[in-house]
């Protein structure tokens, strides 16, 4: 069953979201709590529902929220200071990545209010980098193991993406927040989606936190995925993923950097694409089976 939820991280913004559980629980139940990736939502991705079905069939529960980075530009209610409510608008184009730790707390809040206290972080795409972020500046002991789905390079795509124009992007960014125009979006030629002058330099700017899977550069010390002690699941597809180069050696750096973890394991959903279009149920054994080896 599914119940449509409302919370509130502590600084102030409501986040909605889907929680879904058994009628009969395991008596040590897990829930996970999935995070999205960049400009999408909590229920774009088909593999939500097959991963749903599977956790809770097993006798765990399962959640998918919105967080702040939902859909490109979107509207969030928030707190104000004499306690009443206002709206404020958010979205992947004004995003600051490093708030990404309330909206994570607030779930995990959320769950342990539910009476779950081993909960797994599951992360796809930029959702990935947000769950080791999170984990590694928190270490919250009620997070018993991170599934990363598709971890991508966002800094080495974009600079692979650019090429020259590169630096030229941030010096507009850098330029238009100097005028007072840091919420204006940038121009359309410097990346795929909308996006506001302060949160391109958030993401690419020389003091960006993004970078937490930056196989592109191989003096990168990933810092963040050393940190992480819990059990990893790490894996991509086959097609298209979000790398410069190949997923194999992406999951040979993870495996390699995740030097705390008591249990790192990776795989490869051959065929597969970056949303996992008609691979779903396969995302959903995979992620299962990891599970019960954890648990």
């Amino acid at each position: 069953m599914g119940e449509l939820v409302r919370v509130f991280s502590d600084d102030g913004l409501e986040l909605q979201g889907l929680f879904c559980h058994p009628k009969a629980m395991k008596k040590r139940p897990f829930a996970i709590s999935h995070i999205h990736g960049l400009a999408t939502n909590f229920y774009a991705n088909r593999f939500i529902d097959a991963l749903a079905d599977k956790i809770v069939s097993k006798g765990d529960a399962f959640l998918t929220f919105n967080n702040r980075g939902h859909d490109c530009i979107s509207d969030f209610v928030k707190k104000k200071n004499d306690g009443g409510l206002t709206y404020v608008p958010i979205g992947s184009a004004n995003e600051v990545f490093e708030e990404c730790v309330f909206d994570i707390k607030a779930t995990l809040d959320f769950l342990e209010k539910r009476n779950f206290h081993e909960i797994i972080l599951e992360g796809h795409s930029e959702g990935a980098i947000k769950a080791v972020y999170y984990q590694s500046k928190t270490q919250d002991k009620r997070v018993k193991g991170i599934v990363l789905m598709s971890p991508p390079d966002i800094l080495g795509l974009q600079k692979s993406v650019l090429g020259d124009k590169y630096e030229e992007a941030i010096k507009v960014a850098v330029k238009m927040i100097k005028e007072g125009r840091s919420d204006e979006l940038m121009p359309k030629n410097f990346f795929v989606f909308p996006v506001s002058a302060k949160t391109y330099l958030d993401m690419f700017g020389p003091d960006t936190k993004i970078g937490v899977f930056s196989f592109h550069d191989t003096t990168s010390r990933y810092e963040e995925l050393a940190k992480i002690t819990c059990p990893l699941l790490a894996f991509f597809g086959t097609q298209k993923e979000a790398v410069v180069d190949n997923v194999e050696a992406a999951l040979d750096i993870i495996k390699r950097k995740a030097v705390a973890s008591t249990l790192c394991e990776t795989a490869l959903i051959q065929g597969a694409g970056h949303n996992y279009i008609e691979h779903e149920n396969k995302v959903a054994e995979l992620v299962s089976e990891w599970l019960g080896r954890i648990r």
